[in-house]
C-alpha cells in the first residue's frame, strides 16, 4: 500500500494485539516484525469454529493524536459486510491499495463463506513510511479491525505506533 512519501519521515509500530470475544473464533494470533527503519511485517492467523457467511462484517478505524496535541482526530471508521468487500475490494480505489497487499500475503476467500476448521493466514502484510497517506500530521495512532457475525464482535486486532520526523 503506497500512498505520496516523505523521505523525511519515520514509522513506528509499537503493538500489534489481536483478541478473542467468543467461542467463534478457535484460533486468533497476531504478531510484529521490525525488519528495519520504518519497515514492519504484520502476520496474523485465524481458524472459525463453523462456516461464516453473508452475516460476517468488519468495522475499520483509524484514530491519530497529532504531536503537540491531545485532540483525537478520526480519519477513518468504517463498516462493511466482509462477503461484500471480497468480491468488490479491488474496485474501491481507497481500498486498492490494501487489498492488493491482502490479496499478495493472505490466504482469504474470493468470496464467502469462510470455511470452519481452515486457517487464515496473513504472512508479513508489509508496512512502511509509504503507507502512511501524505496529508496527516505527524502522530501517533490506533489502526483497529474489528470483525462481527451476527452483529456480535467475535475478535479484533489494533496496531498502534507513531510517525515523527527522521533526525538531521
Amino acid at each position: 500500500m503506497h500512498y505520496g512519501y516523505s523521505a523525511n519521515l519515520v514509522l513506528e509500530i509499537k503493538n500489534f494485539t489481536c483478541r478473542v470475544y467468543n467461542q467463534r473464533i478457535k484460533v486468533m494470533e497476531c504478531a510484529f516484525s521490525k525488519y528495519g527503519t520504518s519497515y514492519y511485517g504484520l502476520s496474523a492467523r485465524m481458524m472459525f469454529d463453523r462456516d461464516v457467511d453473508r452475516s460476517f462484517k468488519a468495522h475499520v478505524a483509524l484514530d491519530v493524536m497529532p504531536k503537540n496535541t491531545r485532540q483525537t482526530m478520526h480519519v477513518a471508521d468504517m463498516t462493511f459486510n466482509v462477503c461484500v468487500f471480497l468480491k468488490q475490494m479491488l474496485n474501491n480505489q481507497i481500498l486498492r491499495p490494501l487489498a492488493l497487499e491482502l490479496k499478495r500475503v493472505c490466504n482469504l476467500p474470493a468470496k464467502c463463506p469462510f470455511k470452519k476448521d481452515f486457517m487464515y493466514e496473513t504472512k508479513n502484510f508489509t508496512v512502511t513510511a509509504k503507507t502512511v497517506p501524505p496529508y496527516l500530521p505527524l502522530m501517533d495512532f490506533e489502526f483497529k479491525v474489528e470483525i462481527y457475525d451476527k452483529n456480535q464482535i467475535i475478535g479484533n486486532w489494533i496496531a498502534t505506533g507513531a510517525t515523527s520526523a527522521k533526525a538531521k
